[in-house]
């Protein structure tokens, strides 16, 4: 081989690079690439390792960019990674070949190729070098650009566990007071602490995260932005693009919050924040979970979520809506999809975006299903639910919502009068929600409820110590609400009308500010029931007028159903010569039309 001398050595690398750079501007990409090969491959020339490392990590860029050639691209990249080893500790170009490197996973990932169990936990391995790389540097955007990616790796793998333990290294004061992106990364931290507390029914951790946020985010939006991001920042810290996603990304996870409490007034009222600001969703992608195609559809199940508490009509146009965005991109995905390359499996065009969108529609599925028993369209509510139970059977990666989906049978069966099937899938729901978990709470309370209406007192027993065991653990105000509805019944039932009513009107006061419409009703409905025991007719009435009234102008039949029925008792007990629906026929005459044309289907 040609000995040559260092100097000559380091201009040959040069030409070549300069070379590639002018192919590269007149768009000669092949050219670039094989002027690239040429010092990889030379037998002439042995070039010292820092030129065949920023040698092969701008081959590796340019074929990521251009190219799928993904066996070429891992050769070039762990080439690349080995000779860092000979260079001095602390090169910064390591921290180059890191990145590269977690981007060319991510592109297997947007190209649908699903890496093996090695891949992931080489992946994994890299990422702990590159974040200790980085903390021994000082490289400290560069540390949180490789845990945020760590942590979204971990959510891939359903690991929530793990990947809050990886978003909780603080940021220190001193990072915070000398740079304004250290303080973007803080919310964004913050928020995705938020995110993965919220995914756990960690509430009271998550409204914490909020508090802290909501410090930080006046502190950045009301300095001027006189300032642009330094050219040296990774791209994910460009100022003006992040400080309107974390902004959204705030709102959207606020109105979850809300709504995963049951605080459904607070959430509209957030909303309307949210609808009034909503950006274009191609900057939703940063770092969080939000592609513009789960945010579309993410902000229909919002719209359906918060209408279905009491505007049935709207709910529903805005589910039928999520569910067409989801048939829509799914079905790009699939077309998107590429054949079968050397080691990988391909499934579609992106895995990890169809799993998001199918857990998605999983839900706006289950939306609409309750919107359709809103109504007692029993049919639709089943087919719907049927749907959804399919989807669940038919990918195993979705979040499990058998529980849910019981739950949703147990309704409809209650509603056909099947009292048998009914108390079959209560009890399926409650032994397949999680321990410790508001969804465990709320399947007792359902279950209590039918007990105690079938008078099992065995039962009733047992699931009231089941339901102190797990009292501490409500965080959901509807299912507070619920609770208190509960203990009503129970009195109800042991013939303490007086102490029932009192509950109930305890009931009454704390779900006033929460706009619980569904549960007013329930309770105005026990309420009537309780005072016409106790021979308050001229109450009883007032009362179940209001529900009638409230569920009429909702399209609730279900609850129209009952308040017509103990309205008609209170006309049998008084025997009133007029006809219910003559007396009160101006006001509800359409509802008691729906009424009757139900009871005779």
């Amino acid at each position: 081989k040609h000995r040559m001398d260092l100097e000559t050595i380091n201009r040959t690398a040069y030409s070549f690079w300069a070379l590639t750079e002018t192919f590269i501007q007149n768009g000669h990409i092949p050219e670039a690439i094989l002027c690239l090969e040429s010092i990889c491959q030379s037998t002439f020339v042995i070039f010292p390792p820092l030129i065949q490392v920023k040698t092969r990590l701008r081959l590796a860029e340019l074929l990521i960019v251009h190219t799928e050639s993904f066996e070429q691209i891992r050769v070039h990249l762990d080439r690349a990674l080995t000779l860092t080893k000979e260079l001095p500790s602390k090169s910064k170009i390591k921290l180059r070949a890191y990145h590269l490197f977690v981007r060319f996973h991510e592109q297997l990932r947007i190209y649908g190729y699903v890496p093996l169990e090695a891949d992931i936990r080489q992946t994994k391995q890299i990422l702990k070098q590159a974040l200790a790389f980085a903390q021994q540097t000082g490289s400290h955007k560069y540390f949180w650009y490789f845990q945020f990616k760590l942590v979204r790796l971990h959510v891939l793998e359903m690991d929530t566990t793990s990947a809050l333990d990886a978003v909780s290294v603080p940021i220190s004061e001193s990072l915070l007071e000398q740079d304004t992106d250290y303080i973007l990364i803080k919310i964004l931290t913050l928020l995705t602490q938020a995110q993965l507390s919220l995914q756990t029914q960690s509430y009271n951790k998550a409204f914490g995260y909020f508090s802290c946020c909501e410090e930080l985010l006046v502190q950045i939006f009301n300095k001027t932005r006189e300032r642009k991001s330094s050219s040296k920042s990774p791209a994910f810290l460009k100022e003006s693009e992040t400080s309107k996603a974390l902004k959204m990304y705030y709102f959207t996870l606020r109105i979850m919050y809300q709504l995963a409490i049951g605080h459904h007034g607070v959430a509209l009222v957030e909303w309307s924040t949210l609808e009034s600001s909503i950006i274009t969703p191609s900057i939703m992608c940063l770092y969080t979970w939000l592609t513009p195609q789960r945010f579309r559809v993410l902000i229909c199940l919002i719209e359906s979520t918060l209408y279905s508490n009491g505007n049935y009509p709207q709910a529903l146009p805005a589910a039928m809506k999520g569910l067409d965005y989801t048939n829509k991109f799914l079905g790009e995905l699939a077309l998107a999809g590429k054949p079968n390359q050397g080691p990988f499996q391909v499934r579609c065009s992106n895995e990890e975006e169809a799993i998001a969108i199918l857990n998605l529609k999983m839900l706006l599925l289950e939306s609409c299903s309750y919107i359709h028993l809103s109504s007692t369209d029993l049919l639709s509510s089943l087919k719907t639910t049927e749907e959804a139970l399919r989807l669940q059977k038919t990918y195993p990666k979705l979040c499990s919502r058998m529980s849910q989906l019981h739950s949703l049978f147990a309704h409809i069966a209650n509603l056909m009068g099947e009292s048998t099937l009914h108390a079959k899938h209560l009890e399926a729901a409650y032994k397949k929600s999680e321990e410790h978990s508001n969804w465990r709470l709320l399947c007792i309370l359902r279950l209590l409820m039918y007990s105690i209406r079938k008078l099992d007192y065995s039962k009733i027993e047992s699931f009231q110590l089941e339901k102190k065991r797990l009292s501490n653990i409500c965080s959901h105000a509807v299912i507070r609400a619920l609770y208190l509805y509960v203990d009503a019944m129970y009195l109800y039932s042991q013939g303490q009308h007086l102490e029932a009513t009192e509950v109930l009107r305890k009931l009454r006061a704390e779900e006033e500010p929460l706009s619980l419409y569904q549960l007013s009703i329930q309770s105005q409905n026990m309420m009537g029931a309780t005072l016409i025991r106790l021979g308050s007719f001229e109450e009883a009435e007032k009362i179940l007028l209001s529900a009638l009234s409230i569920s009429s102008s909702n399209s609730d039949l279900s609850s129209s159903l009952l308040s017509y029925s103990l309205l008609s008792d209170i006309h049998h007990r008084q025997k009133r010569p007029l006809a219910l629906a003559k007396e009160y026929g101006e006001n509800y005459s359409s509802t008691f039309k729906e009424i009757k044309k139900r009871r005779r289907l």
